[in-house]
């Protein structure tokens, strides 16, 4: 079973918003009901501007949230061709 996650992040309000619940997200992706779960792919398609943060940061920090989640979770960055300004 594979779980796909696409987020858009246009800015850090959106960003601290998401951080405040990714807490419960964790918790529920943790649960016995999907410990089946064999992979979490998460998808960034816009990211805040890089005046705002780079995408190396936003990555660490992010990825900072997934504990529970690191050994089968990837964090994938859309082509930067494809990220929405």
């Amino acid at each position: 079973m594979h779980l796909t996650l696409y987020l858009r992040i246009p800015g850090l309000v959106e960003l601290e918003t998401l951080k405040s619940h990714w807490a419960e997200v964790a918790g529920i992706l943790s649960r016995d009901d999907f410990l089946p779960l064999q992979m979490v792919t998460i998808w960034l398609l816009k990211v805040p501007p890089s005046s705002v943060t780079t995408i190396p940061n936003l990555v660490d920090e992010i990825r900072n949230w997934m504990p529970v989640l690191d050994a089968r979770s990837v964090l994938r960055v859309t082509p930067w061709m494809f990220l929405a300004n």
